[in-house]
């Protein structure tokens, strides 16, 4: 089955122009789920599925995407944003999507890396401040 995902609209207007292009996409009005939270409506969910999301701009990360990705994946439930078309998941680009995410992880360490040693090169002193003992001997 086909469902579709709107997690909040700012007017009427704009909800209807998104039920409207998911309607287009070939997402049912009755099967459209609204402004609940996205893991309540992954519980409805069933193998097989293709969900639909207006946009992907409800995730608070990149790796937050991707682990919800993996597991719907895993569920054989394919995943599309119709605002990120680029973003159009299944059980065939998934091992892709995985190490993009893990290449992102060694990337921003690496730059942490590099800026730990540019600070400590500059004199910067690393690390927690030491406090002060305020006692007398």
């Amino acid at each position: 089955m086909e469902k579709g995902y709107i997690q909040s609209v700012a007017s009427v207007s704009e909800f209807q122009s998104i039920v409207n292009i998911m309607n287009s996409a070939g997402i049912e009005s009755d099967n459209i789920y609204i402004n609940q939270s996205f893991e309540d409506f992954v519980k409805t969910l069933d193998k097989g599925d293709r969900v639909v999301v207006f946009s992907l701009d409800f995730f608070t990360s990149i790796s937050e995407l991707i682990s919800v990705t993996i597991s719907l994946v895993d569920k054989n439930i394919e995943f599309e944003s119709l605002s990120e078309p680029w973003y159009s998941i299944s059980s065939d680009n998934i091992l892709l999507l995985s190490g993009i995410n893990e290449l992102g992880a060694r990337l921003r360490a690496k730059r942490t890396l590099v800026g730990l040693a540019k600070a400590k090169a500059a004199g910067k002193k690393l690390g927690r401040p030491v406090l002060k003992s305020s006692k007398k001997s």
